[in-house]
């Protein structure tokens, strides 16, 4: 007797078990439920794993622009702190801190703002690097050290910033590639 006959012959009114359409019910009712519970743990598999790569994605956007930011702002200041110099003629002229609200010379307000920026930069750097793929890294420790490498005594230039949107141009590329921007 094959599976069908069987099945019919317990189905059927006539030669019945007690046990037979309950028995069937129940084998039918806990398929669907484990399908049922399968299909809706896939799924919640699915929308986990993209909630998280979005949010990861978010992240890596956040601290990506945050380093870019800090490494503009050391740029402006490290620019702003040459002008100071050469305007000043290497004089010190008094002026208030907007940070602190003293009173010191302004030569000292360009150096602090340069100072913090570089605390700035090292801060978003670390961020970063826990973050991002290794190209992203490496290429932000690129700038990093490109940016980070003039100091006060080096002017920057026509060239020099030429260089320094190249190099940064480089991150921007990375940052877009970590989070799967698709380029138009």
């Amino acid at each position: 007797m094959d599976f069908w006959t069987w099945l019919a012959t317990v189905l059927s009114a006539e030669k019945a078990p007690w046990w037979g359409i309950p028995g069937v019910t129940a084998t039918a009712t806990i398929l669907g439920a484990a399908v049922a519970y399968l299909s809706t743990r896939a799924s919640d598999r699915r929308k986990t794993k993209i909630e998280d790569r979005r949010r990861w994605d978010q992240d890596v956007r956040k601290h990506g622009a945050e380093f870019l930011s800090a490494v503009d702002e050391y740029i402006d200041a490290l620019d702003a702190f040459q002008r100071r110099f050469r305007a000043d003629g290497g004089k010190f002229y008094i002026t208030r801190d907007e940070a602190t609200d003293r009173l010191m010379p302004t030569i000292h307000v360009e150096q602090a703002r340069v100072n913090t920026a570089k605390v700035t930069i090292r801060e978003a750097l670390s961020h970063l690097s826990f973050l991002a793929p290794r190209a992203l890294n490496e290429s932000a420790g690129n700038l990093s050290d490109f940016a980070m490498g003039r100091d006060r005594r080096n002017r920057i230039t026509e060239e020099f910033m030429n260089e320094y949107q190249a190099v940064r141009q480089e991150v921007v590329v990375e940052l877009r590639k970590a989070i799967k921007v698709v380029e138009r």
